[in-house]
Order: C-alpha cells, then structure tokens, then sequence
C-alpha cells in the first residue's frame, strides 16, 4: 500500500546572522544620499559668499556716496583758483578780480571791490570758496588761499589780507584777517596778475564793469625752501608773484591801490624826493652804525618818533596806541651797506602786527622806507613806501607754521646784502626780497600796542 505523502511546506528558519564586532566599520551610505548632502553644502555656501559679495558692494557704495571728491592734482588747481575767481567776479560787490595757482604758496587771489565793511569780507569769499571747500582741503602742506582785497569806499581805499588755510575754507573763525593799508587812493584797478607759467597753472583774470589787467606771461617760481640759499627773484617773475603771497617778490611787484600817508609822516619831511623811484636809499649824513646792541635800559636819545606814543619804560621800548597804521620810530644811526638788523617784539594788547623799518632814504620821513612786519598772528609781510607818495606797497610775505602767542617774545631779523634782503622769524629764514642798504633803520606798528627789546645791528 502505498502513501502519498504531502510535501512539508513548514520554513526552517535561517541561522541568525552573526552579531556584528564591537569595532565594525558601518555600512558606507548609499551614493544618492552622499550626492544630496553634497549639494545642498554648495547651497549653503554659494548663499554666504552672495551674503559677502554684497556686504562688500554696498560697502563700496557708501565710500563712494559719502567721501568728499577728490583734490586736483598738477595743473587742475588752476581750475580751482578759476572756480574761485568766478565765484568773487559773480558778486555785485566785486568790480574786479583776478586768480592763479602758484606752487608752493596755494590759490592767490587779487580782487577790487567797493562799498563793503571788513565784517563783509568774509562772508563774500566764503560764498566763492563754498563750491570748492571740499577739494580745497586737498592743497599740499602749508599752501592757503591768500586774498588781497582792495576795498573803494567813497574815493578812500583800504587793503585787506584774508589767508584761509586749505582745510578751514568752510571756517571763516580759522582765517586770518589782517589790514595791509588805509589812505585815500582813487579807485584804481588791482594792478597785479598773476601769471601764465610754466608748472604754475593759468591764471585768470575777470572784470566786472571795468578794463581787466592781461594775464602776465612770467614764469612764477615756487618759494625756495632755503629762500636765503637763492639770488633775489627776477623782476618778470615778480609780476607773478606779488600780492598776498609767501614768494619773494622784487621792488616793482605791485602797482595797484594804496594807501595814503599817515598822520603827520607824509609831509615830515620834502628831502624824501632824493630817493629814486626804484627805492634805493641814498647815502645819509648820520655816522654808520657800528656793531649796535640797544636794550632799552635807558633812553639813549637815539629814537625820534615819527608818528603814534612811543616811550621806553621797565627795560623795553613801547608803542601804546593801537588805533591807526605805521607808527614809527627812526634811529638817527645811518645803516652800514651790508649788515643784520633784530629786534625782540611782543603785543601788550591781544595783536602784534609790527615790525622793522630799514632803508629810510630820509630822516623825518617814512617815503621810500622798507618794513618788514607780522600781519595778523601768522604771516611775515614786506613792503615799501612810495617814494614820492608815501603810500605803502606789498611786495610779498610768507605764511608761518602755525599762529604766533602775540604775549610772547619773538625775534624778526633782516640781513641785508648785494643779493637782496633775508627774512627771519624766530631764527628760521622764512623769505627774501630786492632791497638796498644804507638809509635808517627804526621799528613799526599798526593797530597793536607793542613793546620792543633788545634792538641790534650787526654789520657784515
């Protein structure tokens, strides 16, 4: 008998897999997880360095919305200083003006204007800087904006000197102000121009209402850094180079309006006619000084005043009055041909524009005489007296490093030689000029009450 068997159906289950060692490696992820993970990591960093990339550009942006534009370079300051002469030319005020770029002293400008108080002044230049304020803080190291202003009012001029250091153009409080005359000359056109030269820049020449000086055609030459290491500037070059600037310039350099005489020193004395044109002083009558030291302990009988309150009291030698221009005082001693003249100086009265006078053709009389003098706390100026009117004429100046304590002791020296005449403040050499020896010699002030000590000459 056969079975039939049914076939066994029932699942033997399959040995457990053995468990896994403690330091078994895990199975590596599949290749499609490893690519997602992948790219969504270059996601992330592709969103940061956008993050960056526009930090940065907006960054950029900002510098570029908000930094002032930028200074010229080279000759492009001439544009500015053209900039400038429209902007004064452009005022009902300003009869005429002109404007250059001179290395080495900055934008100088020469203006005519008419009925306007000195408080006017300064709101009229600032009004022609405002456009450029913001390039004009880019002038190299120690160049200003220097204005001659001559002001007309009812047939009387008056000269002003305004110096606006590049970085306070929109400060008229950081200026410096400072009278260079007062008289009674006849509205005359400013006779200067600056020129046309090489390295200079153009200048520029405006006129509203009456006849413009042409642009000279000298070469204006940046100050020395060793002014007493060169010969005296040629006379073409000085054209260039004369009002309100830190260059040296020669006798003939200005020939617009001027001041006239002061007080009693224009008519003092007639014998002033002896002097030339060209300012050189003839030979006095008076011994030649020796080598001369005058501490002022004593009166010596030496000084006569031609003009202000002068007195020598307590070791110094005083000028009181700080209400007008050009009181001097003469030394009856005649100036050797080449020789070094110093004083010891100080304001007693918050200003201290004065100086030294030299080259006095005739004692009694400023006419043709030189001075050299502070204006203001921080500019050396010289100048001459014509020699027949007496009027004072620029012939150029130099800025200082910075503005002078007046309640302090300075020193301003001249040493005059063949080569012309050598400046000194506080024993720096800060310019040089055309000049004679010769004549007297004596000290200035102008609206400052000032005392004087140690007075000396010291012949070459």
């Amino acid at each position: 008998m056969s079975l039939d068997t049914a076939p066994d159906t029932t699942r033997v289950p399959s040995p457990p897999e053995p468990a896994a060692a403690p330091d078994a490696q895990p199975s590596p992820p599949r290749r499609r997880r490893s690519v997602d993970t992948e790219s969504q990591a270059r996601r992330v960093l592709g969103v940061r360095a956008r993050v960056a990339l526009l930090v940065v550009l907006a960054g950029l942006v900002g510098v570029l919305l908000v930094r002032p534009g930028g200074s010229p370079a080279g000759g492009d300051w001439a544009a500015t200083a053209t900039s400038v002469n429209a902007g004064l030319t452009g005022q009902s005020t300003v009869t005429q003006s002109t404007a250059g770029y001179l290395p080495g002293t900055g934008i100088v400008v020469v203006s005519t204007l008419h009925d306007v108080t000195q408080s006017q002044l300064t709101g009229i230049l600032q009004q022609a800087l405002a456009p450029v304020a913001s390039a004009l803080s880019g002038l190299p190291g120690g160049e200003a904006v220097s204005w001659q202003a001559s002001v007309v009012t009812a047939g009387t001029t008056a000269q002003w000197l305004v110096r606006v250091p590049g970085d306070a153009a929109a400060t008229p409080a950081s200026w410096t102000v400072a009278p260079m005359a007062a008289g009674s000359s006849a509205g005359t056109a400013a006779g200067t121009t600056v020129g046309t030269g090489a390295g200079t820049g153009a200048g520029t020449t405006a006129s509203a209402g009456t006849a413009a000086p042409s642009a000279g055609s000298a070469a204006a030459a940046a100050p020395p850094s060793d002014p007493a290491a060169t010969g005296a500037p040629a006379a073409a070059a000085a054209t260039a180079t004369s009002a309100a600037t830190g260059t040296p310039a020669a006798d003939t350099a200005v020939d617009g309006p001027t001041s006239a005489p002061t007080s009693a020193s224009a008519s003092a004395s007639g014998s002033a006619s002896a002097a030339s044109a060209s300012g050189s002083a003839p030979a006095a009558a008076d011994p030649v000084l020796a080598a001369t030291k005058d501490p002022f302990v004593r009166d010596s009988g030496a000084w006569e005043p031609l003009t202000g309150s002068w007195e020598q009291s307590g070791g110094t030698y005083r000028q009181t009055d700080d209400s007008g221009y050009d009181f001097i005082t003469q030394h009856s001693g005649a100036a050797p041909a080449a020789y070094t003249v110093s004083v010891r100086l100080r304001g007693t009265s918050g200003t201290m524009n004065a100086g030294l006078m030299l080259a006095q053709p005739a004692a009694g009389s400023r006419q043709g005489a030189v001075i050299v003098d502070l204006a203001g706390q921080d500019y050396v100026r010289w100048g001459r007296y014509d020699a027949t009117s007496g009027t004072y004429k620029f012939l150029g100046g130099a800025a200082l490093a910075g503005q002078q304590d007046v309640k302090k002791w300075h020193t301003v020296s001249v040493a005059v030689a063949a080569s012309g005449c050598t400046v000194s403040w506080d024993g720096k050499r800060v310019g040089q000029f055309t000049c004679t020896g010769g004549g007297h010699l004596g000290l200035v002030s102008s609206r400052s009450a000032v005392e004087f000590d140690d007075w000396t000459v010291t012949p070459a």
